[in-house]
C-alpha cells in the first residue's frame, strides 16, 4: 500500500509541476506552495499567476496575509511599484504593520513624496502603540520608526 501511494503521489506532484496552470482545483495554500517553488525557482510569471490563484481560492487568514506580504515582496523585488502598492494597501487596512513601512519607504525613496512617507510613517506609529502590541515590540520598534519620522520631517520641504 505504501508503494501504491508513493507512485501515486509522485504522479500527482508530476502533473502539478508539468502543468501547473492547467491543473485541477487545489486547495489554495497547495497552489501558494505551488507559486513559492517557481518564485524560488526564477519564474517568476508563473508564480505570480499561482499566487492569484491561491489568493482567489483562499487558505486561512493568517496564511492569506503572508501570501500578501510575500507577493508584495516578489513586485518590490522586481521593481512593479503597482501592484506592489495595491497589495500594501490591502495589509495596511487589514492593519499589518509591516504594510505601513512599506508604504513609507516607496513614497520616500521611489515616489519622493515625503508628506506621504510621513503620513504612513505615523501610522505606524500609532499601530505600534495600540494595545494589540506587546511591550518588548513596541520599545524595539518605536525608536526606529521614531528616527524615521524625524528624518523625514528634515527632508520635508
Amino acid at each position: 500500500m505504501d508503494i501504491l501511494s508513493l507512485a501515486a503521489l509522485f504522479s500527482h506532484t508530476n502533473g502539478l509541476l508539468a502543468e501547473p496552470l492547467g491543473m485541477a482545483e487545489q486547495p489554495g495554500l497547495d497552489v501558494v506552495a505551488l507559486g513559492k517553488l517557481y518564485e524560488d525557482l526564477g519564474y517568476l510569471d508563473i508564480a505570480v499567476q499561482l499566487y492569484e490563484r491561491g489568493l482567489e481560492i483562499g487558505m486561512p487568514e493568517e496564511f492569506f496575509w503572508k501570501t500578501v506580504e510575500r507577493f508584495a515582496a516578489l513586485f518590490k523585488r522586481e521593481r512593479d511599484w503597482e501592484p506592489a502598492l495595491r497589495l500594501w494597501q490591502k495589509a495596511a487596512d487589514h492593519g499589518d504593520l509591516y504594510a505601513f513601512i512599506e508604504l513609507a519607504k516607496y513614497y520616500e525613496h521611489e515616489a519622493h513624496q515625503y508628506e506621504k512617507a510621513i503620513e504612513w510613517t505615523q501610522a505606524a506609529i500609532e499601530r505600534v502603540k495600540s494595545d494589540d502590541f506587546p511591550l518588548y515590540f513596541r520599545r524595539q520598534s518605536l525608536p526606529e520608526f521614531e528616527r524615521r519620522l524625524k528624518r523625514l520631517k528634515i527632508r520635508c520641504p
